[in-house]
This record gives C-alpha cells, sequence and structure tokens, in this order.
C-alpha cells in the first residue's frame, strides 16, 4: 500500500507541473496539444489506477472514515472549482433548487 501512495504522490505532483507548463504556454506553442495529451494519459492512468487498486483496498481497512473522507473531499473539490472560477456540480444543483 505505501508503494501505491508514493506513487499516487508522484502522479499528482507531475500532474501539477503539467498544468502549470500549459498554464504558461501559449496557444499558439506547438508542443501545448502534445502537453495537454500527456496531461489526459496521465489522469486517465491515475484514476484507474485508485479506482481498480488503491480504493479497494482501503476499503478493507476498518478504521477508514469514508463518510469524513467523502466530505473532505466535496470540499476540496469546491474549492478548486472556486480557483477555476467554475461552480461545482453540487452549488449548480443547490442554486435551481
Amino acid at each position: 500500500m505505501e508503494d501505491l501512495l508514493d506513487e499516487a504522490e508522484v502522479e499528482h505532483e507531475t500532474v501539477r507541473e503539467l498544468i502549470e507548463k500549459l498554464e504558461g504556454m501559449d496557444s499558439s506553442d506547438e508542443k501545448r496539444e502534445a502537453h495537454f495529451t500527456v496531461l489526459s494519459e496521465y489522469v486517465k492512468h491515475h484514476v484507474q489506477e485508485e479506482e481498480k487498486e488503491m480504493f479497494p483496498k482501503l476499503r478493507k481497512l476498518k478504521e477508514l472514515d469514508l463518510e469524513g473522507l467523502g466530505a473532505e473531499m466535496k470540499e476540496r473539490k469546491a474549492e478548486l472549482m472556486a480557483e477555476m472560477g467554475a461552480e461545482s456540480e453540487e452549488s449548480e444543483g443547490e442554486e435551481a433548487t
């Protein structure tokens, strides 16, 4: 499990670096599309690895607070969406009601 967590940490860092690089690139940069493709592939791989390997192992841990973890993830998503100037799906649904 420790190896999976270390790998996930490195993947998160790499994704952040690629995003920063993309943000600094001009839209006419000929390598912009290549960077975006690599970023997309990294994210897809990372999500698949978490869903197929990490999450099943975490579910087996008895001390894991899934509800608390879910609440933290929802809160972090809202923070990231706000940083990007976008609303999360949850807050859009709340405004409609």
